[in-house]
């Protein structure tokens, strides 16, 4: 089955896994969602694809004019197509790629519960409150820091339900 949970030393980052194999890692801010998929040594990076739709992403590689899917799923929320990207990098120990997709929230401060709707079968930020709950003050700390650049949010705790950031006191500020 399929499993999303938290990263177990990066506070805010998410790690999807299908029976038990890490397939990629998530976390967001205001304005982006960003996924990191590794990219076995034994695949040419030139090979790599990745393409932006409205509510989807699409991601996989290339071979002799066929397309295999590694991803292909409806996201949590719609995007900035135009203004979404990813790149490639290799990691320190040469081994392995790392594949960054930075997809553009449409709704600047919509908290998404989770960065693919495909892979929310089970224990998910979905049937999770606490995890929702979590994401949200994530994102209300970065609105407040970002409308109070002076002041430090880092320990700041709210009482009671988190309010949403994107609609919270007037709505977040597009910029």
């Amino acid at each position: 089955g399929s499993i999303q949970k938290e990263h177990p030393s990066i506070p805010g980052r998410y790690i999807f896994c299908h029976n038990g194999n890490p397939i990629y890692e998530w976390e967001q801010s205001l304005e982006d969602v960003t996924l990191y998929v590794a990219v076995p040594s034994h695949v040419n990076p030139q090979s790599i694809y990745c393409e932006f739709q409205l509510q989807s992403l699409q991601v996989g590689m290339s071979s002799q004019n066929r397309k295999f899917d590694f991803i292909h799923e409806q996201t949590f929320g719609k995007l900035k197509v135009s203004e979404s990207s990813w790149y490639l990098e290799t990691q320190k120990d040469q081994k392995e790629v790392l594949l960054t997709i930075v997809i553009m929230k449409l709704k600047r401060g919509e908290p998404w519960d989770c960065a693919l709707q495909g892979t929310t079968t089970t224990a998910t930020t979905s049937n999770n409150p606490v995890v929702s709950q979590a994401i949200q003050k994530q994102l209300m700390l970065e609105r407040f820091q970002e409308e109070h650049p002076g002041m430090d949010f880092r320990n700041a705790d709210f009482n009671g339900e988190i309010p949403n950031p994107q609609t919270f006191m007037g709505g977040v500020n597009y910029q």
